[in-house]
């Protein structure tokens, strides 16, 4: 018996017909089995450290041993094309394999529309163990390198620093306390305080035993936003911390310099019309901007990688992806995570870069040109929704298993990682069985 569970905000799951919802608790495991079952928890660190995070009854009643599918284990014959750099296949899709998926994620849009917008991000359930690997980061006092362009009110920080270094006590639920802490001293309250998806409710890591060096560089634009994330940076600050949160009042783009950004930036905190606006337009104001590549030669001398590069540009990602273009071309950002949003195309003014009109930059044109650099992409989903949808955590975007832009009301996340590090692009293609001849996730291909 192998054992393979996930969790969704303290809940458990069972992997036994493709991430299906335990709705009521399995019966308890029997005795007899029970401290098997415990081994092999502490032998797998993704579910020992799930155990400890999220026990439930001694974590016993929360656990079914199920056999690992096979169905997660994707063809590695026709479906695989060797790349000889990287030593990792790349899996390419069949044009009807292909056709199946696309009609299946347009099936899910309609679902729920909002599925990609705010993610259950599963596979950062790994990301501590395959980040801290020899092969990724040899030396063990090195800090784990995050990069949040467009951080906002600071929740992808929170996240990342929750995950990393729990024992610091900087995690979403405290970043909203000291939010709300500075709005109180201002009298004023920020819009969304909370996070767009709400993300002030998750569930806090509570395994204080395992914390790592971690290194958030937190990019914001606006003004504003910059001295409230200033203000609540010292509400958290913590003597003997493991975390750096290094916070920089800079835009990030395709070049470096002055660039004119939107009068709202000056004033409003987390205002989504602070973004750049053409020279000249009335009332707007100066803010630095660089390009990732220029940053890390300056600024990560002593790191040999970024772990992950998080973007969120209200519309300007291709453009800060660009600007990353050595650090990807030289594999040394480990995992890349972006926000694609054609429905800025649909505010008044448009704005962004996204569309699917001429002039502006689709999806796919993005994802083709990572898969160039040895990036597999994949759209980041949840898994939980109407009664009866079996939905995987991720769609594979890569190897023409999308081909056409899926179109989305709103915006939608991706997440991607490099060949150069097998085990964790393993991890995410683990993560994305294919559409069968049935119609569902997980069933044997065509």
């Amino acid at each position: 018996i192998s054992l393979h569970v996930r969790h969704y905000q303290g809940h458990w799951y069972k992997n036994q017909n493709l991430l299906t919802t335990v709705g009521e608790k399995p019966a308890p495991i029997a005795p007899s089995n029970a401290q098997q079952i415990r081994t092999q928890i502490t032998q797998t660190p993704d579910l020992e450290r799930l155990y400890r995070l999220y026990p439930g009854n001694n974590g016993l009643d929360w656990i079914t041993p199920v056999e690992r599918p096979s169905k997660y284990h994707h063809a590695v014959s026709q479906s695989r094309q060797n790349d000889a750099n990287n030593g990792f296949g790349r899996y390419v899709c069949s044009p009807e394999e292909a056709q199946k998926q696309e009609d299946r994620i347009a099936l899910r849009f309609r679902e729920w529309w909002s599925h990609s917008a705010c993610p259950d991000q599963v596979w950062m359930e790994s990301f501590p163990d395959l980040m801290r690997q020899a092969s990724i980061t040899p030396e063990e006092g090195k800090p784990l390198v995050v990069l949040d362009i467009g951080c906002n009110k600071g929740y992808t920080s929170a996240d990342f620093m929750d995950l990393l270094t729990p024992h610091d006590g900087f995690n979403p639920r405290t970043l909203h306390q000291a939010i709300q802490a500075v709005a109180k001293e201002r009298n004023t309250k920020y819009e969304r305080d909370c996070g767009v998806c709400g993300d002030c409710t998750r569930p806090v890591n509570t395994d204080h035993k395992k914390t790592e060096n971690v290194q958030v560089h937190c990019f914001e634009p606006s003004p504003a936003t910059y001295e409230m994330l200033t203000n609540v940076k010292s509400r958290l600050a913590r003597p003997n911390a493991r975390g750096e949160w290094i916070i920089h009042n800079k835009g990030l783009h395709n070049h470096s310099g002055i660039l004119a950004w939107h009068t709202a930036c000056k004033d409003a905190v987390g205002n989504e019309l602070c973004k750049i606006v053409p020279e000249g337009t009335p009332g707007s104001i100066k803010v630095p901007v660089i390009t990732v590549d220029e940053f890390a030669s300056k600024e990560l001398t002593q790191q040999p990688l970024i772990h992950m590069l998080k973007v969120d540009a209200e519309g300007l990602d291709p453009a800060v992806l660009k600007g990353a273009e050595k650090i990807l071309k030289a594999k040394k950002a480990v995992m890349v995570m972006f926000e694609f949003n054609p429905g800025l195309r649909d505010k008044k003014p448009p704005y962004g870069m996204w569309g699917t009109e001429k002039g502006f930059t689709k999806l796919l044109d993005v994802t083709s040109w990572l898969d160039t650099l040895s990036y597999d992409c994949y759209l980041d989903s949840r898994v939980d929704g109407p009664k009866g949808v079996n939905a995987p955590p991720l769609y594979r975007i890569t190897g023409e298993c999308i081909r056409t832009d899926p179109r989305i009301m709103g915006w939608s996340n991706v997440i991607c990682a490099s060949r150069a590090f097998p085990s964790v692009a393993q991890a995410l293609l683990d993560l994305s069985p294919m559409v069968g001849q049935d119609g569902t996730w997980g069933a044997a291909a065509a």
